[in-house]
């Protein structure tokens, strides 16, 4: 097996956010050992969707008891993903004591959007890097506000200056209804604008300004008897950006993303089902799904053992006092 990207490489996910659990799926794609913490009472749906390749320890942080052996698992990796004001008890101060070289990343508001997890994916890549070449760890900050104000630095530098922007997007832009979908376009020019009106049949209502409900009227009234498929096609080939919108079972056919190798089979307990794959791809440490998303505290036992060195007696211990578990609270 060839090596992946990320190798040697432990990583340990305290999240319990959308965005933690998607930056640490990007890490343990790329190769390193994720092991996530599961709690007795929490939902699993996170860890079911962003499981693929990581190990499920199941620990109790709320008992007292658990502080020092989340501490303890914390210095045996690299780096350490908590959600801000969650950190159940194990802050970077207490952990870079125990291992200078540690990376804390922390991620602040926007955890339910899996495109923060990946700016935090990012950020905990490069403060690896950091660490490889001066042996020292530090604290990462990600949130969605921040995010934010960068996706519009543009326009903020503008408004500094006294000017004002506002969306390059022209009417008609947005959705409408097909014979059998929905189709998205998008005119940021009068040029698009001019070819939109003659792909529908109509050049005088290509005045934006002027004429925009009803140009938006005319556009609706092209789209109804269409396909999404074709009217997307043929917009596209006016030089106007236009997608037909996909639902699950279009993603899942879809002939280029199957080209592409974005779904793979996956065999778990329950046979062999086609999940969402890795999405980058490398030519010499090529990414797959080499394990299926785990039951809750499958690894428990095997991290404990591998990461800190616990005998079994010891585990049987932690497990005879709630802070260990097999099964999430409520199940049968």
């Amino acid at each position: 097996m060839l090596p992946l990207p990320l190798p040697l490489i432990r990583v340990l996910d305290l999240t319990t956010s959308v965005a933690g659990a998607s930056a640490s799926r990007m890490l343990a794609d790329f190769g390193a050992e994720v092991i996530v913490v599961e709690r007795p009472r929490a939902a699993r749906d996170v860890v079911a969707q962003y499981g693929r390749n990581k190990f499920s320890c199941a620990i109790d942080v709320s008992a007292a008891a658990s502080q020092d052996l989340l501490l303890r698992l914390g210095a045996a990796c690299h780096l350490v993903l908590v959600d801000a004001g969650e950190e159940a008890g194990i802050g970077y101060a207490a952990l870079r004591a125990l291992r200078d070289d540690i990376v804390l990343v922390s991620i602040g508001e926007g955890g339910a959007r899996p495109g923060v997890g990946n700016v935090a994916a990012a950020a905990a890549m490069t403060a690896l890097f950091h660490v490889r070449f001066r042996g020292k760890g530090q604290q990462v900050n990600v949130s969605l506000p921040a995010l934010g104000v960068s996706m519009r630095s543009a326009a903020i530098v503008a408004a500094s200056a006294g000017a004002t922007t506002s969306s390059p997007d022209l009417p008609p832009s947005g959705c409408y209804a097909c014979s059998d979908g929905l189709l998205a376009l998008v005119v940021r020019s009068v040029e698009q604008l001019a070819a939109l009106g003659e792909v529908i049949g109509r050049p005088e209502q290509v005045d934006a300004v002027t004429g925009g409900e009803e140009l938006r009227e005319a556009v609706a009234a092209w789209a109804a008897p269409r396909s999404a498929r074709d009217a997307a096609a043929a917009l596209r080939k006016a030089g106007i950006a236009a997608q037909e919108l996909l639902t699950s079972v279009d993603l899942r056919d879809d002939p280029h993303l199957r080209a592409r190798g974005v779904f793979e089979p996956v065999a778990s307990g329950s046979g062999v089902s086609e999940v969402e794959g890795p999405r980058r791809r490398f030519t010499d440490t090529p990414l797959h799904t080499r394990l299926p998303a785990p039951a809750y505290g499958e690894h428990t036992a095997a991290v404990l053992q591998g990461a800190l060195g616990l005998s079994d007696a010891e585990i049987v211990v932690l497990a005879a006092s709630g802070v260990v578990g097999s099964a999430p609270e409520g199940a049968q």
